[in-house]
């Protein structure tokens, strides 16, 4: 999908959605549709409302792509860090934190086959109560399943909670793990309570250990 301008219908890049909020909307709701999405250089939002109770929910066994360059090119081309794709959760006034998302991506239950690679994540703020106030960059959550998603070539920048991980916050519940795999990762200026760039809490014997590699 591109940032600019397509056909709405993610069949080709001529034809790509400019959401990618709607590209995730079609996979939750039909698992079976695709296994990949390719999104060119850009800034993404979760939603053009002000709800900041909205993320960029990841489905379970998805691999998600940034790093193509504007109008999108084959996948030996991409480059993340010279086609920056940016997840924000700036959706408000622009500049002002206090109205961003709580989270900018989300992960519940899901596999070790699920990957997003290539994204600049910024600009989330988990100020609020409960567990919006933890996982400003990414909220993970292991409460009926294991939540192992793979994290690669990414980029954690200016995101704050409240209480527990600014960057990325891992939650395992009862007998289950929340153990992402982050490699090739960048952390920078995230601010937390406990955990600025990632915190991780088990609760009832869950497991929380996730393997972190080349950061």
């Amino acid at each position: 999908l591109t940032a600019t301008s397509g056909g709405d219908n993610g069949t080709s890049w001529n034809d790509a959605f400019t959401d990618l909020q709607s590209a995730l909307g079609i996979l939750n709701a039909c698992p079976d549709a695709a296994d990949k999405i390719y999104v060119a250089e850009g800034t993404y939002k979760p939603t053009g409302t002000t709800n900041r109770e909205i993320s960029f929910n990841i489905p379970t066994d998805v691999e998600v792509y940034g790093g193509f360059p504007s109008g999108g090119d084959i996948f030996a081309n991409r480059d993340w860090e010279i086609y920056e794709t940016i997840l924000s959760g700036d959706i408000g006034v622009q500049n002002d934190s206090t109205d961003n998302s709580y989270h900018v991506v989300s992960t519940l239950n899901v596999s070790d086959s699920t990957l997003v690679e290539g994204f600049i994540i910024t600009n989330g703020n988990a100020d609020g109560s409960n567990l919006h106030g933890y996982g400003g960059g990414w909220l993970n959550i292991a409460n009926s399943d294991h939540s192992n998603p793979r994290l690669n070539k990414c980029h954690f920048y200016l995101n704050h909670a409240l209480i527990r991980g600014g960057g990325m916050y891992n939650q395992a519940l009862d007998v289950f793990q929340c153990s992402p795999t982050i490699s090739n990762t960048l952390f920078e200026k995230n601010i937390s309570k406990y955990g600025g760039a990632v915190n991780n809490t088990t609760t009832n014997g869950g497991m929380s250990q996730p393997l972190i590699e080349h950061c």
